[in-house]
């Protein structure tokens, strides 16, 4: 049981409490504000609510966020178990698609996150060393107007929001701006580059590099993807390599499945929430 003082979200159930209610915890879970591990049936004090440091999708307030990985909150850096609905107290961005990495992979972060693997914050623009398998906010390239951007997982893209598939060669259209400023922002990620990471602080520097032309940069970058996909032919043929393949397929499928639920559940309490709220 979870005894609330002021009306606020619990993540445990994800019901709407008002004051002095008692709401019923189904399972084992960290709970915000207090950092202690409850027990079903257990007494805990829910003070207020907290907002989640994640990225990638912009909520409103009032929405419930599906937390696909654990996740920290900003108000009490204690950790959001897998499966959760977390509420959105102010408009933030929320990580909902986390990505697989494999071991010894360099990931580009995109803003300050927190790193599932390490606990420790990271700088924009920073390259993470990934020891082992782990989920890890991650993979957002920055590129430059007119370059082609080879996609090779299911991906957003921030400018458009469409969803990509994987194979594709994405053309970028953005004016060009500075470095720090630019928005051109594409979710990118090759096997290649995992197994390589020269190869990967090289491709981030040549993207980065806005002194070439657009018809310049498209040329290495087609040289260079016909040397990734020689490199994840060859990658993919190993045993071990292809086992790992298809691994992440079946987690792709799972994630997915888990997703739709997930997106069926938050429908039926948004407008729960709305009737509630009016």
């Amino acid at each position: 049981m979870v005894y609330c003082e002021i009306d606020a979200y619990v993540h445990l159930t994800s019901t709407f409490t008002t004051t002095g209610t008692l709401v019923y915890c189904e399972s084992d879970a960290y709970i915000h504000l207090t950092s202690t591990f409850t027990t079903p049936g257990s007494l805990v004090y829910c003070e207020s609510d907290a907002y989640v440091h994640l990225t990638s999708t912009l909520t409103m307030p009032g929405t419930l966020v599906y937390c696909e990985s654990d996740a920290y909150v900003h108000l009490t850096s204690t950790l959001i178990m897998p499966g959760t609905l977390v509420y959105c107290e102010s408009d933030a961005y929320v990580h909902l698609t986390s990505t697989l990495t494999m071991p010894d992979n360099l990931v580009y972060c995109e803003s300050d996150a927190y790193i599932h693997l390490t606990s420790t914050l990271t700088t924009p623009g920073s390259l993470v060393y990934c020891e082992s398998d782990a989920y890890i906010h991650l993979t957002s390239t920055l590129i430059t107007p007119g370059s082609l951007v080879y996609c090779e997982c299911d991906a957003y893209v921030y400018l458009t929001s469409s969803l990509i598939t994987p194979g594709s060669l994405i053309y970028c259209e953005n004016p060009v701006l500075p470095y720090d400023t630019n928005p051109c922002y594409m979710k990118m990620l090759s096997r290649a580059e995992m197994i390589d990471p020269a190869a990967t602080r090289e491709n981030i520097a040549r993207l980065n590099n806005t002194t070439k032309t657009a018809d310049e940069q498209m040329a290495e970058l087609l040289v260079s993807l016909r040397n990734l996909e020689e490199s994840r032919k060859s990658y993919i043929l190993s045993p071990r390599s292809e086992q790992t393949v298809i691994q992440g397929e079946i987690r792709k499928i799972n994630e997915l499945q888990k997703k739709l639920q997930s997106l069926k559940f938050l429908n039926e309490k948004s407008v729960q929430v709305v009737k509630e709220k009016k």
